[in-house]
């Protein structure tokens, strides 16, 4: 799925971070505007932070080529893997409330897990070194016939590494954790985070799109396009199963995605400077390396 979605050359939301160096409005529009050109990218918003303050906010081309609707303050994406962050800061805000540790068991608070299993752990889930076998095709569920059939499919399957041993994506990982913070908050993890997040930084947007990807009927949604079929532009027909909506269901806009990072930045979120240093390192393979999707998350 990771590789199919980072193909995409669909609606983007680009969120620029700037801490050391300022540039002028023109020069910002300059450069997105020809990298639209070079990339073939319909549309995108923008936020500049600087010092935990937006300085900078701006909206780019067409949300829906069909209809010819440009891309607003109001308009709202799928913003697809970066839900994981939103889900991240959900177990952070439940260590601290002692609701769990990070080197707890999944099986702790999933019952009925397969003895392979077993001794992963939560930090193993978030960094995507469990091990554990893929629940996903592509952009699809292993089995056809839904939900409950592919959960119970891929709990049959052979792990596929020893766990902390190598980095591997798979939405499996989240989908544990999803039913982790349901379980443990006592509240579905959708409506946990909604409370403890959206609501706690004012994402009134980002809270009544909620995490229903392309499925829901959403005021203002973009839609998707790709170039992915014959380098010709088309609409996306794939949709993220409810079943994996913690690794990839939000819809958002860059200016709450924005205030959302400064948040969090500022212990708005997290109280604790550890919890948010947690968030912020790579997990150490039994190896003594890290790996990740790229060079600058790898350790040769």
């Amino acid at each position: 799925m990771k590789q199919f979605i980072t193909r995409l050359i669909s609606l983007s939301i680009a969120l620029l971070s700037i801490s050391n160096f300022s540039v002028s409005a023109d020069e910002v529009d300059d450069f997105l505007l020809k990298k639209m050109q070079e990339k073939k990218i319909p549309g995108l918003q923008i936020a500049i932070v600087k010092n935990n303050k937006i300085i900078k906010t701006a909206n780019y081309g067409i949300a829906n080529i069909q209809d010819n609707i440009a891309v607003t303050d109001n308009t709202v994406f799928t913003i697809n893997s970066m839900t994981k962050s939103f889900v991240g800061v959900a177990i952070m805000q439940l260590v601290e409330k002692g609701k769990l540790a990070l080197s707890d068991k999944a099986s702790s608070y999933i019952p009925n897990l397969p003895d392979a299993w077993l001794g992963v752990t939560i930090k193993q889930l978030l960094t995507n070194t469990s091990g554990l076998p893929k629940i996903e095709s592509g952009t699809s569920l292993i089995s056809p016939k839904g939900e409950e059939a592919s959960w119970s499919l891929v709990k049959t399957l052979p792990v596929a590494a020893k766990a902390n041993t190598k980095f591997q994506y798979t939405s499996t990982n989240y989908l544990l954790l999803g039913k982790i913070i349901t379980n443990v908050s006592g509240k579905k993890f959708t409506d946990f985070i909604a409370q403890n997040q959206l609501a706690k930084v004012g994402m009134k947007r980002t809270e009544s799109a909620g995490f229903a990807h392309f499925q829901g009927v959403i005021p203002h949604q973009a839609r998707g396009y790709t170039y992915l079929f014959d380098d010709e532009l088309t609409t996306i027909q794939y949709e993220i199963s409810p079943l994996l909506r913690a690794a990839a269901g939000m819809n958002s806009n860059v200016k709450e995605i924005a205030r959302w990072v400064i948040a969090l930045q500022k212990g708005q979120l997290l109280s604790e400077a550890s919890s948010l240093k947690a968030l912020w390192s790579p997990a150490v393979l039994e190896s003594g390396k890290t790996a990740g999707f790229n060079r600058l998350l790898i350790a040769f």
